[in-house]
């Protein structure tokens, strides 16, 4: 009866409802038995406050998206096992990461064409859609997909979205990661976290070049040059490592350059 009552409310503030649960389901070559998990999993939190005014009659996604993080880590976690590099601990502790964190999830669900479904609340659709907001409706999905459909057809889902995405350069995920080992160095030692700014543009559109300044503690420890923001970022975290890590006779602790 509740679950009547929230597909009410979402059909009429939402019109096309049924026109985005038959993408998604297209999309992933699957129709949901329960679709009231479909429609919990592409509903955001802005939304179904809007429509209840006080009851609790239309769900959101956040206790789908704390069950698909774990089926998608679970997942994750045994394909990088099963790989022929063998990876030590450390290394599949740092794949993973790499592999389930925001901003992976949010491309693969622009990819997927999650955006065009979300279920957002008057607000949240008149800005650009947050990469938090997509990357939690991804994991909610996968949760969702997996109470319906089971772990098996869960998985191939999941395996068949990242192996056109990240899956076939993994050791490359491993070299570009200097960001990922600078905050661990900074949180171990200093228990603070690197902020990344962009001081300098130069070149022409085609072909720019960035300039960006890594710091943590209110110094300035290291600059970085790229083609791109991220590029750059990388090229700074990887210059503060190496001179964090030099022997103190090379360099003055504490010292902005």
């Amino acid at each position: 009866m509740e679950d009547q009552k929230a597909f009410k409310l979402i059909a009429k503030a939402i019109p096309d409802l049924p026109r985005r649960f038959k993408e998604i389901e297209g999309k992933l070559r699957y129709a949901f038995a329960d679709k009231s998990l479909l429609l919990e999993a592409l509903t955001h939190s802005s939304l179904a406050r809007e429509l209840n005014q006080g009851e609790d009659i239309v769900c959101w996604n956040e206790r789908l998206e704390f069950l698909g993080d774990a089926v998608l880590g679970l997942v994750i976690s045994e394909t990088l096992m099963k790989r022929t590099e063998q990876f030590s601990e450390g290394e599949l502790s740092k794949l993973r990461a790499a592999l389930v964190k925001e901003g992976t999830l949010s491309d693969l669900a622009l990819d997927f064409g999650l955006q065009d479904a979300l279920l957002l609340g008057i607000n949240e659709r008149q800005h650009p859609i947050k990469r938090s907001i997509l990357a939690d409706a991804f994991e909610a999905l996968i949760g969702a997909f997996y109470l319906d459909a089971g772990l098996k057809k869960t998985a191939h889902f999941i395996k068949s979205v990242y192996s056109i995405q990240k899956l076939e350069s993994l050791t490359e995920l491993l070299k570009d990661d200097s960001k990922s080992q600078l905050q661990e160095w900074t949180q171990k030692h200093y228990r603070d976290r690197p902020e990344y700014h962009v001081i300098g543009r130069k070149g022409p559109e085609h072909l720019p070049e960035f300039e960006v300044e890594v710091k943590f503690r209110s110094l300035i420890h290291a600059r970085g040059i790229g083609t791109t923001k991220k590029k750059a970022s990388q090229n700074a975290a990887q210059n503060a490592l190496a001179r964090l890590k030099a022997p103190h006779d090379e360099r003055k602790d504490e010292e902005a350059l």
